[in-house]
């Protein structure tokens, strides 16, 4: 795969998980929202949402209620940074720069791909989430 394959806007088509024992689901429903963004010049940004949140009652951006905030921020991720590519081991290294876990800031995240026409698959190693060993799959189609 060359730059110029996944450069470009990307709308989200599913977000799925296994388990490691083996249960596949979908954890921000069966409909979540997302976009992902290549640039020609290796920047990347990336924003996934459960569909229909539930909004905040005041109107204020910062004035939401601690479970408000908590379901908000439980709901969705956000990430952005530098990509770099690696044929041989069909991976795509997202630099995050910046991330709403905290804990990604400065982490080098692999992502494997699997790109067929306008379908580019995203698959995440092994990462504890929950207390268990994930793989998450990203599937995006081109704008």
């Amino acid at each position: 795969m060359h730059k110029n394959d996944i450069v470009g806007t990307w709308s989200l088509v599913s977000f799925t998980a296994e388990t490691s024992n083996g249960k596949v689901f979908s954890p921000w429903g069966e409909d979540p929202s997302g976009q992902i963004i290549y640039t020609e010049d290796g920047n990347m940004s990336v924003i996934l949402t459960r569909k229909g949140r539930k909004k905040f009652a005041s109107v204020d951006p910062l004035g939401g209620l601690p479970d408000e905030i908590k379901e908000a921020f439980e709901d969705m991720d956000a990430y952005a940074g530098t990509y770099e590519i690696n044929n041989s081991k069909k991976y795509i290294k997202h630099h995050a720069a910046i991330s709403r876990f905290p804990n990604w800031e400065g982490a080098e995240l692999i992502r494997y791909y699997n790109l067929q026409d306008d379908i580019l698959t995203l698959k995440t190693p092994p990462m504890l989430v929950s207390g268990e060993d994930w793989i998450i799959s990203v599937v995006w189609r081109k704008k």
